[in-house]
């Protein structure tokens, strides 16, 4: 509720953002990863990508969490081992 004549910005530091500002959305988190929405989606939903719900449905993520998921992610990934003939 604002009062008359004060606008949105005095209530709100422009030096300090605030909580959500900082969080990133699965747009973020799926172009920083390299991943699909779904896979942002199903992988929050299962536990095993650090998320914050906000109101019960909207989806949150901590880029410091995100970091280190992608840095674990990235170490334990397989890769394919690629043969090449010789001669």
């Amino acid at each position: 509720m604002s009062v008359k004549g004060e606008s949105h910005e005095q209530f709100f530091s422009l030096e300090e953002p605030s909580l959500a500002e900082s969080l990133w959305t699965w747009k973020e988190v799926s172009k920083f990863l390299r991943v699909s929405r779904s896979w942002v989606y199903h992988h929050a939903e299962a536990g095993t990508l650090p998320c914050v719900r906000i109101g019960g449905y909207l989806l949150r993520f901590e880029p410091e969490e995100i970091r280190a998921f992608a840095a674990q992610w990235k170490a334990t990934q397989v890769r394919p081992l690629v043969l090449r003939r010789t001669g």
